[in-house]
């Protein structure tokens, strides 16, 4: 039913994503799978500089604001609400470098972020999250800083959000997030 667990690569052996998760997902006993809370937001996300340097002049790079997707579940942890919760997030946007007061377009940069976080209740509606995972820069080409590839960092975050019932399943939110990494 399931593709090979391992696929060969030309250097090592590699995970195939979608058996991962497959697997993972049939460890969860049925009772924790009726528990289980998906979430789908959208947002935008807004960066400070990525790069400062002043090499012969000051050089920045800074990504554009970009629209952001994530995606989640989470489950209990215990009984006062709090809940243990994994999501990815996809973002995509323009970003620039600025020099001697010349801006140029560098093109498009991508984003993904995997974090596994813990989230729970502040007062009534306004809930807090903290997060720990990875993100990875895919930029659409690998020239200029990420002409050695696209690094993938540790991120850690931290959250407000409030949510408010809008029908039987569906919440509305407004959530206000600060992620961190370095990039180097």
């Amino acid at each position: 039913i399931f593709p090979p667990l391992m696929q060969s690569g030309p250097a090592s052996l590699r995970w195939r994503p979608a058996t991962a998760v497959a697997l993972a997902v049939s460890l969860i006993p049925a009772a924790l799978v009726a528990q289980v809370q998906w979430t789908a937001r959208t947002g935008a996300v807004a960066s400070t500089s990525i790069v400062s340097d002043e090499i012969v002049s000051p050089l920045t790079v800074t990504p554009a604001v970009a629209p952001v997707l994530l995606l989640g579940g989470s489950i209990p942890m215990d009984k006062k609400g709090r809940r243990f919760d994994l999501e990815l997030g996809i973002a995509s946007g323009s970003y620039a470098s600025t020099e001697n007061g010349t801006t140029t377009d560098l093109g498009t940069l991508r984003t993904a972020t995997l974090t596994a976080g813990a989230e729970g209740s502040m007062a009534p509606g306004l809930h807090w999250r903290v997060a720990l995972g990875c993100i990875s820069y895919l930029p659409a080409v690998k020239t200029g800083i990420f002409q050695d590839g696209a690094p993938m960092r540790v991120a850690g975050g931290a959250g407000l959000e409030y949510r408010r019932a809008w029908r039987p399943g569906w919440d509305l939110s407004a959530a206000l997030r600060w992620d961190y990494h370095r990039f180097t």
